[in-house]
């Protein structure tokens, strides 16, 4: 099992409404993405996973991201945006260890293998985020609550966590989404310049 980094406090939210109106056009990005196998924004096109996802709806802010898991994470902690709070803000972009196999060695020692973009939070804390599986698939959501990260269902009998890795892998470790959380990144917060993608 890959080892989480120690929780660190939430990144401060900037007062800057123009911000926070950027993370509300990322969120409705990502959801005209749901149903769709071409990730694309405009005329740009994004290859078919789940960063391409990501980088489309990253890009409704003209917000240019790179196309790498763990890029994007040491950029999330290099710009101060990475965070481990249980309640995220919606446009966050979730980072997941281990959701399958990558290296084929029958071991969970596949750090950074997915991500996805955070659309709501329920009053419950229950995260829907929008994210692409397998590639050929159409983007769907996913559903993680992380102040109860076990559990599939609440009391009442709703869904409050969902499988993101294959139940039937013979390992027997962990599928649910919740227990395959890394962190969450908030570059919403960032400006296209301050997050410049640099050759």
């Amino acid at each position: 099992t890959v080892a989480a980094p120690e929780p660190t406090p939430a990144p401060v939210r900037p007062p800057d409404r123009s911000r926070r109106r950027a993370a509300t056009s990322i969120v409705s990005g990502a959801q005209r993405l749901v149903g769709q196998r071409e990730m694309r924004y405009g005329e740009e096109r994004y290859y078919p996973d789940c960063v391409g996802l990501v980088e489309a709806a990253y890009a409704t802010v003209d917000i240019e991201l790179v196309r790498s898991i763990p890029r994007l994470y040491d950029q999330a902690w290099e710009k101060a945006v990475f965070h481990q709070q249980p309640i995220p803000h919606p446009g966050d972009i979730v980072f997941f260890d281990d959701t399958h196999d990558r290296n084929r060695n029958g071991r969970r020692d596949d750090p950074l293998t997915h991500v996805a973009v955070v659309e709501t939070v329920e009053e419950d804390g229950t995260i829907v985020m929008v994210h692409l599986g397998s590639k050929g698939k159409p983007v769907t959501r996913k559903r993680m609550n992380l102040l109860h990260p076990h559990k599939t269902r609440s009391d009442d009998g709703a869904v409050i966590n969902q499988h993101l890795r294959a139940t039937s892998d013979r390992d027997g470790g962990p599928t649910l989404a919740s227990e395959l959380w890394r962190g969450f990144g908030s570059f919403w917060a960032l400006s296209p310049e301050e997050l410049a993608v640099t050759p």
